[in-house]
């Protein structure tokens, strides 16, 4: 399995866009454990073979979430979204410097596939058992306001016109 996630990891970074989408999915797929099914053994061995992952950081899978290109961006924002299910997936969240300030910021999101996979992400942290114990209590109350809102709000802008 170590060999497998490696060759995913390596692939990940440098295939063309289509095999990155897919292994971006399968990784996705690969570390979502509803959380009632999680189990101390089984998250301890997906945390594990995170490590595994072709050298593969968040930083490296937040690099590619930032990218403009819809499918890549939002296959990337899924394997983040994996993670967010987990204790140990959230404590990555929490210390991968400026990704809770990405994921809160709706002007990085221009289409509606974007706005969903963020929305999700957002969904499943609010959602989560023990992100409270995790994140500060600002971020859960800025992701629950952000959740509240739906993945389509958008701040009103306020004009006023003046006679004269």
């Amino acid at each position: 399995m170590d060999e497998v996630l490696d060759v995913m990891g390596s692939k990940m970074r440098v295939a063309p866009t289509e095999q990155r989408v897919s292994v971006l999915d399968s990784l996705s797929q690969l570390f979502s454990v509803p959380v009632e099914y999680q189990t101390d053994d089984l998250t301890g061995l997906l945390e594990l073979w995170w490590a595994s992952v072709g050298g593969t950081t968040l930083e490296k899978v937040v690099a590619v979430a930032r990218q403009p290109f819809t499918d890549l961006h939002c296959a990337a924002l899924g394997v983040i979204n994996s993670l967010a299910s987990m204790p140990w997936g959230q404590r990555l969240i929490y210390h991968e410097p400026g990704l809770i300030e990405y994921i809160l910021d709706r002007t990085t999101e221009s289409d509606r596939l974007g706005k969903e996979a963020k929305w999700t992400l957002v969904e499943t942290l609010v959602k989560s058992p023990s992100a409270s114990n995790i994140f500060t209590e600002n971020h859960m109350v800025q992701l629950e306001k952000f959740y509240q809102q739906g993945p389509f709000y958008i701040e009103a802008q306020v004009e006023v016109a003046l006679d004269g």
